[in-house]
């Protein structure tokens, strides 16, 4: 699917978000939108989602491909950063071409270890995985409403050049043992805008990993291979359970493996990163 030849607006503009403004073409009219100023070499809007007025971003939203990756703010169990926005765009009196919007596959729950594809039907069951449906929700009713394509990614854990835990391998402390940790899915940075570039345009729901399941256990020890350092000490859930934050607690009680042929098929060719080793690798090379 090719990408489509527009204007460009990035909200929300972390690693992710300014990965994808330096794969536009450089000629591309294209606008980076978020709290904090990021030096790239293009036209920039610091903006808080939360407070600002929006007539600025309206402005420059209308016509254009909005790659919406702004996060849920946690005011509640709703998207209300995400609906401040959609309560001005239905306002505007010029609509976006598309829309791309970042959710998570946080949104299936705990599926038991099963595959699930994207006709599986979603049951959020922490507050930072309803307040990504709502989100879906609410900009898919837009696009409805408004005649605008709106491509859902529901992607997995990212990880890059400078996105790698690295801090909790220097941290030394065991991390669960293999046979009881459940089984979690990651995506490449890289391969996460390919498929953001390639849904544009399109009225689609994606699940974004790289097909490659495995646990949490298995990604820190490939880390700690990939940066040639000791990988951490194993414990069992019953020595750990008791130090985990709220959120490692229910991000450690949901196990899903993620069927990204869709995603493939979108692409027409093969992921750059369909095995962890080898992203890893590349990522740890880029940052040094």
């Amino acid at each position: 699917m090719a990408t489509l030849q527009h204007a460009s607006v990035v909200i929300g503009c972390g690693a992710v978000g300014q990965r994808l403004l330096k794969r536009l073409p450089s000629d591309a009219l294209s606008l980076g939108v978020s709290r904090r100023t990021v030096s790239m070499g293009r036209p920039w809007l610091s903006l808080d989602l939360d407070s600002d007025p929006l007539d600025g971003l309206l402005a420059a939203c209308a016509g254009a491909v909005v790659y919406y990756f702004a996060p849920p703010s946690s005011t509640s169990e709703q998207d209300d950063r995400g609906r401040r926005f959609l309560g001005a765009l239905d306002n505007a009196s010029t609509a976006p071409i598309a829309v791309v919007l970042i959710s998570t596959t946080g949104v299936y729950g705990d599926c038991a270890g099963e595959w699930v594809d994207e006709s599986r039907a979603i049951n959020p069951q922490v507050a930072r995985s309803r307040r990504r449906a709502d989100s879906e929700q609410c900009w898919r009713a837009y696009g409805d409403a408004a005649g605008v394509p709106v491509a859902v990614l529901r992607v997995a854990g990212i990880y890059g050049p400078n996105k790698l835990p690295v801090s909790r391998l220097n941290q030394a402390q065991p991390i669960l043992c293999e046979e009881q940790s459940p089984y979690s899915n990651r995506v490449h940075i890289d391969d996460l805008v390919d498929i953001a570039l390639a849904v544009a345009g399109s009225n689609t729901l994606v699940n974004v990993a790289d097909g490659s399941p495995s646990t949490m256990t298995a990604y820190f020890h490939a880390l700690a291979d990939a940066l040639g350092v000791s990988r951490l000490a194993v414990a069992s859930r019953e020595q750990l359970e008791a130090e985990w934050s709220e959120g490692l607690r229910s991000y450690m009680s949901e196990s899903r493996r993620i069927d990204n042929s869709l995603m493939k098929k979108i692409l027409e060719r093969p992921l750059r990163y369909p095995q962890l080793a080898a992203g890893l690798a590349a990522s740890v090379a880029e940052q040094a």
